[in-house]
């Protein structure tokens, strides 16, 4: 049995990267078990559980590391990560609202890239433009390259 926290970190790491998703959701279970007030242990389980569909958990555990955190860099991957969740529930309110509220710690550009697709599911297209314009005052190389691929996609899909 794994009893440290950076023991549990790397192996559950590791299984997430050989997309062992269903070895990572039940040792993340254990690990969220024996370190129930560490933020990190349920941002594991949620991401583990994604990627096992297991989107409801999924959702609540992420809500639970977003709400545990205080630092700028762990608001904005808990916000990624629970949008991402609440997308592939057709949540697109709840996803939208919750990058809006992250982006006031730190916003980055995946976050300008998610809010952009967010404004295109809730069809704002002029928040889109908004988010596109961040992402190009950002990082404009960034910027152009998400709307390539972003267009690229469109048009695949258009076929």
């Amino acid at each position: 049995m794994i009893t440290k926290k950076s023991a549990f970190i790397k192996q559950i790491a590791f299984y997430l990267n050989s997309s062992d998703y269903q070895q990572a959701y039940s040792l993340s279970k254990e690990f969220v078990s024996l370190f129930p007030s560490e933020m990190i242990s349920h941002y594991f389980l949620a991401k583990s559980a994604y990627w096992a569909d297991q989107l409801e958990e999924a959702r609540l555990e992420s809500r639970k590391a977003f709400n545990m955190t205080t630092a700028p860099d762990d608001i904005a991957a808990c916000a990624v990560l629970s949008s991402t969740i609440y997308y592939r529930l057709g949540e697109y309110s709840k996803g939208y609202e919750i990058l809006k509220t992250a982006s006031k710690a730190k916003c980055t550009e995946e976050m300008e890239q998610l809010m952009f697709l967010f404004s295109l599911a809730l069809q704002d297209a002029n928040q889109a433009m908004a988010h596109i314009a961040e992402l190009h005052r950002m990082n404009k190389g960034v910027a152009e390259d998400f709307m390539a691929r972003f267009l690229k996609s469109r048009s695949r899909g258009a076929r």
